[in-house]
């Protein structure tokens, strides 16, 4: 089931200091890369004695949201087995940490506006909510950059599939 809990609207955000890995996975891979990626970063702040101050996020980069709205169903399902999707896992940070492993880097989340709405139900309909996005936006005449952010604010391991809440986040072009 979908549902958007909060109204489709444009926010500012701050800039945002994050411990990342970097990944470029088709999306059948994601929840094991996503998974692998925070429990490795989890415990590079575990050794640099950082805590999890705020919910871990993905970064998404070179999507072509036009399309989103124009492929058939057929076409998405085709893609999510052969196109590789760009992205960044972390979690925000209070100061820079000295990463534990190659993959690791220190990244900026750029403040800036952003198109947001709040995601309720499983990952694998986000799309959805996206796609309700991308339509807003275009009502507004709102030009879309071509990435989006994911902020994880519930805990996949104990909230059931239809509970799970993810912000998402489109930076104005």
């Amino acid at each position: 089931m979908l549902i958007i809990l909060s109204e489709i609207k444009i926010v500012s955000r701050p800039e945002v200091k994050a411990l990342a890995i970097s990944s470029n996975v088709s999306m059948w891979k994601m929840p094991t890369t996503m998974k692998n990626n925070f429990l490795n970063l989890a415990a590079c702040l575990k050794a640099n004695n950082a805590d999890i101050c705020e919910p871990p996020f993905a970064r998404y980069s070179a999507i072509e949201w036009q399309s989103l709205l124009s492929e058939s169903k057929l076409v998405m399902f085709f893609k999510s087995f052969t196109k590789k999707w760009l992205f960044q896992t972390g979690f925000p940070v209070q100061s820079a940490l000295s990463p534990t492993n190659a993959n690791m880097e220190m990244i900026t989340l750029p403040a800036g506006k952003y198109v947001t709405a709040l995601h309720k139900g499983s990952y694998m309909k986000v799309g959805d909510t996206y796609k309700k996005m991308v339509l807003w936006a275009n009502a507004q005449n709102i030009a879309l950059a071509p990435e989006s952010i994911e902020v994880y604010t519930s805990d996949p391991r104990i909230t059931a599939k239809e509970s799970l809440e993810t912000q998402l986040f489109i930076p104005l072009a």
